[in-house]
């Protein structure tokens, strides 16, 4: 059961397991005899959040934002970056203030980020996190449906879409 893989939650007569709970506890589906043992009847649909659990956003995000404030003068360091993983732009932009001053231009920063970003991925594609297509194959396999969720901000305000279920 889940508990035996350090997992946690139950669904309504199902298990839950995230993908983020897999990988941290190498549930990959070339271990098919631990993946078998968690799946059955009534885990009939995977949801995942592609930010840093389907594609590297993270990786892209920090190059992106290092090179950003080097534009403007400042040196961004991974301890600050980390920092600001799963906040609102409102909380990154004071994590940003706290290390740099009130002067940092901020907004001007985050643009530059967001150019330098979509160079990337334009010129290189989103990197793909190790294991998702071998975990897509084996949810294909046991006809388990997939989703994507993933959060939007706007204004700094998180909200919470949701993909289309995919084959």
């Amino acid at each position: 059961d889940l508990a035996s893989h350090g997992c946690s939650g139950a669904g309504s007569g199902g298990n839950r397991l995230s993908f983020r709970q897999m990988r941290r506890n190498k549930l990959y589906p070339e271990r098919s005899d631990v993946m078998n043992s968690i799946l059955d009847e009534h885990n009939s649909l995977v949801i995942f959040d592609m930010d840093g659990l389907m594609f590297d956003t993270e990786k892209v995000s920090f190059q992106s934002f290092m090179k950003s404030c080097e534009f403007y003068g400042y040196a961004l360091d991974e301890v600050t970056f980390r920092r600001t993983i799963g906040v609102n732009l409102i909380r990154v932009k004071e994590i940003y203030q706290q290390r740099f001053g009130k002067a940092f231009p901020f907004d001007m920063v985050l643009a530059k980020k967001l150019e330098f970003a979509a160079q990337y991925i334009e010129d290189n594609g989103v990197p793909i996190k190790e294991g998702l297509y071998e975990l897509l194959d084996f949810l294909a396999k046991h006809q388990i449906k997939k989703a994507v969720a993933t959060f939007q901000s706007k204004n700094g305000n998180a909200s919470v879409s949701a993909g289309k279920c995919f084959k």
